[in-house]
């Protein structure tokens, strides 16, 4: 696409950011082993952010967060940024 930000989902304690080839994925407390695509299932001890090149793994199958750390670090805080800026709270609430 022309528009080349980064694209941000949060649900509950899951959460993704996807800018350019890169994706990152966390979604905590999951008990369930990544044998399918780990969006569903996450980290199987739920603590790390798993990261995706999609260019080269377009499955989401490799997590190569290990050999890539500062991408990890760098979309982890482009992550932090964007939900600070989100209001908080339940959104059906707002009027």
């Amino acid at each position: 696409p022309a528009d080349k930000r980064p694209l941000f989902w949060h649900f509950q304690q899951r959460w993704a950011v996807s800018e350019g080839d890169w994706k990152l994925i966390q979604n905590p407390g999951t008990t369930v082993k990544p044998t399918t695509q780990i969006i569903t299932h996450g980290d199987p001890a739920g603590n790390q952010p798993a990261l995706f090149h999609l260019g080269d793994d377009p499955s989401e199958q490799h997590d190569v967060s290990s050999r890539n750390p500062e991408v990890v670090r760098r979309l982890t805080g482009l992550f932090q940024d964007w939900r600070r800026q989100m209001p908080q709270g339940d959104p059906g609430s707002r009027k």
